[in-house]
């Protein structure tokens, strides 16, 4: 796998000179057998020292600095959530061919997110308690934690929300209007579903393009 480079001084020194906006970019490669591992040859879920160095030197030459995370899975995130310096993070996975123009339109304000965490962020690779045997074999993996999988074992085991640094299905975007769909079920299997939707539009108008949604269903 490709390695961070080091960022050449003179390059860092004109970016500094025309900017004082700087946006990190951490990657990670996914592939069937491969990915994961973190058993020391292969340390997916940790920053290595090059990209540690990077970061180091664009927090310390920049005033305002984002992180994208454009990964597959779930990496230490509390390098960025205990540092001052950086002043957002999104993660925008392996959005494919329009992922990047997605991502450009979220750091231009075009658009807000509005998403949620589908995982649990902790603060160690170890905190997960599949990690213990995870390397058993390459064939599958075993849940020790039994029905206690994945944010049930962080919200339901003594102590383990100390080891969260985001929660499952956390959301940082401000959210600005809601958007209410009420779903009515028809009684009769025949007959279609009948959707009732309503939109704070006044709201939604005085706030521009980038208000965040926050859908809320209603089931009848």
């Amino acid at each position: 796998m490709l390695k961070e480079a080091a960022i050449p001084a003179d390059l860092l020194a004109r970016a500094k000179e025309f900017t004082d906006t700087a946006v990190i970019v951490i990657g990670r490669y996914s592939g069937e057998g491969w990915d994961r591992k973190n058993d020391g040859t292969d340390d997916y879920f940790n920053l290595s020292e090059t990209e540690s160095d990077m970061v180091k030197a664009v927090t310390a030459n920049f005033a305002h600095v984002a992180v994208l995370l454009n990964t597959g899975a779930i990496i230490d995130t509390s390098w960025f959530a205990d540092n001052d310096k950086i002043a957002s993070a999104v993660m925008i996975w392996q959005g494919g061919m329009e992922g990047g123009l997605s991502a450009a339109d979220i750091l231009t304000g075009e658009v807000n997110p509005s998403g949620r965490l589908a995982d649990t962020c902790v603060k160690s690779f170890d905190d997960y308690p599949s990690s213990a045997v995870f390397h058993e074999s390459d064939s599958y993996v075993k849940y020790s934690e039994d029905i206690f999988v994945g944010y049930r074992y962080f919200e339901t085991i003594p102590g383990k929300k100390d080891c969260v640094v985001y929660p499952f299905l956390e959301c940082k975007s401000a959210k600005r209007a809601d958007f209410v769909c009420n779903y009515k079920l028809a009684k009769k299997p025949e007959e279609e579903y009948k959707l009732a939707a309503s939109w704070n539009t006044e709201l939604m108008e005085a706030i521009g393009r980038a208000g965040a949604l926050e859908m809320i269903l209603w089931l009848e």
